[in-house]
């Protein structure tokens, strides 16, 4: 019966259920359309005006027209990149032909020198303001886009992920004050890169080696979050510290601390960490190791959005998400460190089989699998079920 039991959820870890018959899991449509949009104009650092357009993706021959829309923002330090940064293309075209609606955005850049300086803050809030000017633009026009406005997700690589993070998490009055000072002196949190009056919220928030300024803006029932991350990055830090090798004059907090929060606030998240110093994890020298990341990331973004938009339970209400209560760093090699509260008693290991592992405790928090064969675990932990990778 144990077995069973563990092969059952092994199953429901790679096969998800048709509630959206099919869409959204499979590649049914192989062609698609692409258009490019302007969504508003506004003001640079340097005074100049710029106008700001987005690219849609939409499946040929597609005609469903309430369809959740993915947006994308390209990565490249705030200081450089484009909507058509070929990582953003390949993910756009992917989800198209499974019958998803994706953008990828402008937003306004600055320069290097404000970055070494203190001054990515205004960075941030103007890329923020035109990713906002994007949804609201998005929200304006589905009737001719075919969206759902209530199913919209945002996320990035790097300075995109930073942007959707900080505009998903973070409210003007969670801001210190010389930061609001700021704000409104650009415009406002909401800015005016467009003066439409459909509202900016989103469903979903994902990120590809991005982070947010402050965790402590993530709050109980906040959105949930797919984070992507190399645990050795020292551009933007998967736990916490100063962006581009200790360049930038802005603390911010990666994807480790994200995933702490929403743990510590049981909001629903999925954590993928890679044992590299990638920037993103998915831009390794070695092409194999980048294509076998970057597919592996665009499947488990896939999933994550499946389950928040739970096609695989026939409902659009995220309350009944199971939000895990702890993570175990992958992958791991010799030693599994427990995390806080709780001890190796409170847990199981059980290979793909299901069979039960035995667990060599060095100490209550630390467990040694040095001799393990090298491979796919699952660590059962009361009634949460984690993925964990020897290698």
């Amino acid at each position: 019966m144990r077995i069973l039991s563990i092969l059952i959820i092994i199953l429901q870890c790679y096969i998800l259920s048709a509630q959206c018959d099919n869409r959204y899991n499979t590649a049914i449509f192989p062609n698609i359309d692409t258009a490019s949009y302007e969504f508003g104009q506004n003001t640079t650092y340097s005074g100049a005006i710029q106008k700001l357009s987005l690219d849609l993706y939409t499946p040929n021959g597609d005609t469903f027209k309430n369809r959740p829309c993915v947006v994308f923002c390209f990565g490249g330090a705030f200081v450089e990149g484009t909507r058509k940064s070929l990582e953003l293309v390949y993910f756009a075209r992917n989800f198209a032909q499974r019958g998803f609606v994706c953008a990828s955005i402008d937003y306004r850049l600055d320069n290097a020198v404000n970055l070494a300086a203190n001054g990515e803050n205004g960075s941030v809030i103007r890329a923020v303001q035109d990713a906002k000017a994007a949804i609201r633009y998005l929200k304006s026009k589905v009737a001719d886009f075919g969206i759902d406005s209530n199913m919209i997700f945002i996320g990035g690589t790097s300075a995109g992920g930073i942007t959707a993070l900080t505009m998903g998490y973070s409210q003007f009055d969670e801001f210190k004050d010389s930061v609001k000072t700021i704000i409104n002196s650009l415009g406002g949190w909401e800015g005016t890169t467009n003066n439409l009056s459909q509202s900016s919220k989103v469903k979903g928030l994902f990120n590809f080696a991005g982070a947010v300024l402050d965790t402590n803006h993530i709050l109980l029932n906040d959105l949930p979050v797919y984070l992507n991350h190399a645990n050795g990055d020292a551009t933007v830090p998967f736990r916490s510290g100063y962006p581009l090798n200790g360049q930038s004059k802005t603390f911010v907090y990666g994807s480790f601390n994200i995933a702490q929060r929403m743990i510590s606030k049981g909001n629903y998240y999925v954590l993928d960490s890679f044992k590299s110093t990638d920037h993103p994890a998915f831009a390794s020298a070695d092409l194999l190791t980048a294509l076998a990341n970057l597919n592996f990331t665009s499947d488990n973004l896939r999933k994550f959005l499946y389950k928040a938009m739970k096609c695989d339970q026939g409902t659009n209400s995220l309350a009944s998400l199971p939000a895990p209560n702890f993570y175990f760093e992958n992958p791991v090699r010799h030693i599994l460190n427990l995390p806080e509260g709780i001890y190796a008693s409170d847990i199981e290991m059980f290979n793909l089989l299901g069979k039960k592992v035995k667990l060599k405790n060095e100490n209550s928090k630390r467990i040694d699998i040095s001799c393990e064969p090298r491979g796919i675990y699952l660590i059962k932990y009361k009634e949460l079920v984690q993925k964990i990778v020897l290698d």
